[in-house]
C-alpha cells in the first residue's frame, strides 16, 4: 500500500504542470491578494468620506462575474477604462482574466480615476501585481492612475478637441462600479452631465453615460449599478440616451439585495448590465 502510493506521487511529481493550470493558480493567488487590500481599506476606510463620495468596494466574487460577461477579449491590443477604480479589484480581476485566456492581447493599457487619495496607495499595489502578472502571461501593461474628477476629465475628452489632443483616448473596453450619489440641482457636476447631454438625478447614472461615450465604436462595458433608472420620471433622459447609444446584451439581477456589497450592508437593489456601444450620441 505504501509503495503504490509513493511510487504515484513520484510519479505526478514528475508530470509537467500545464501553463494554463499554473495561470489560473496565480490568476487566483492575485484576486485572493486584491480582494484583501480591499477589506483592509474598507476597515480603515472614513465613514464620513465613503457616504460623501458613495463608495462601495467590489468583493472579489462579482468582480469576477462582473468580467465574465464581456464578450470581445482576442484583441491584440486591449485599452480598459475604470472610471471609479477604488482599491482596483474590478481592473484585477479583468487582468486575471485575460492572463488565463487561450488568445492573449500583446498589449493592455488601463485608466484608472480614483479621487480618494486614502485609496490611490492601494489601488497602485493592486496595479503593480497586475504588472507582474501580465508578464508571466506574456501581456505588456501599461496603466495611468488618474487622481481626478472622472466626470469633469470625461467632459474635457469628450469636448471639441477629442481627435486633435493625442492625449484624449477611447477604450476598446470600460468595467465600472460608479459612485451611488444623488446630485443637487445646481451642483457643477450638474451642469457637466448636461453639457454632454445629460440631465441625471444621481451620479450613477452620469458615470456610465460619460464612460460609453468614450468608448470605440462597439467597445464594451459591464457596471453594477442600482436598477433605479429601470423606470420612473427622473431617469427618463438617461434611459432615453442608454437606448439610443447602447446594445444592452446582457443582465444579471441579484436574488437578495445584500448580495452584491454585503460587507456594506447595502440594501439598494442592484443589477449587471453588459452593454455594447454602437452609435455617437447627440444631445
Amino acid at each position: 500500500m505504501f509503495q503504490s502510493s509513493s511510487r504515484e506521487s513520484t510519479d505526478n511529481h514528475h508530470k509537467p504542470l500545464k501553463f494554463t493550470s499554473l495561470s489560473k493558480c496565480s490568476a487566483r493567488n492575485l484576486l485572493g491578494k486584491v480582494d484583501l487590500l480591499r477589506i483592509a481599506a474598507s476597515l480603515k476606510q472614513d465613514q464620513k468620506q465613503k457616504g460623501k463620495l458613495g463608495q462601495f468596494l467590489t468583493p472579489a466574487p462579482v468582480a469576477e462575474l462582473m468580467v465574465g460577461m464581456f464578450g470581445e477579449l482576442n484583441l491584440p491590443q486591449i485599452s480598459l477604462l475604470d472610471a471609479g477604480a477604488g482599491v482596483g479589484s474590478l481592473l484585477a480581476a479583468f487582468v486575471a482574466n485575460l492572463c488565463q485566456s487561450q488568445q492573449r492581447p500583446a498589449n493592455l493599457d488601463i485608466v484608472a480615476y480614483e479621487i480618494d487619495p486614502f485609496l490611490i496607495g492601494y489601488l497602485r499595489q493592486t496595479l503593480q501585481l497586475c504588472v507582474r502578472e501580465c508578464q508571466i502571461a506574456g501581456i505588456y501593461l501599461n496603466y495611468e492612475i488618474r487622481n481626478t474628477d472622472f466626470i469633469e476629465d470625461a467632459v474635457r475628452l469628450l469636448g471639441p478637441s477629442l481627435f486633435d489632443n493625442p492625449d484624449n483616448c477611447r477604450f476598446t473596453h470600460a468595467i465600472l462600479n460608479p459612485p451611488y450619489l444623488k446630485i443637487n440641482a445646481h451642483s457643477k457636476v450638474r451642469d457637466l452631465l448636461r453639457s454632454i447631454g445629460l440631465e441625471a438625478s444621481n451620479l450613477y447614472t452620469g458615470f456610465i453615460a460619460a464612460t460609453v461615450q468614450l468608448l470605440e465604436s462597439r467597445g464594451e462595458l459591464v457596471a453594477i449599478s442600482p436598477r433605479s433608472f429601470c423606470n420612473g420620471p427622473y431617469f427618463r433622459d438617461f434611459r432615453r440616451m442608454f437606448l439610443e447609444m447602447m446594445a444592452l446584451d446582457q443582465i444579471h439581477l441579484f436574488e437578495s439585495r445584500q448580495e452584491a456589497f454585503s460587507d456594506d450592508e447595502v440594501l439598494q437593489e442592484t443589477i449587471i448590465i453588459h452593454l455594447t456601444f454602437h452609435v455617437m450620441w447627440k444631445s
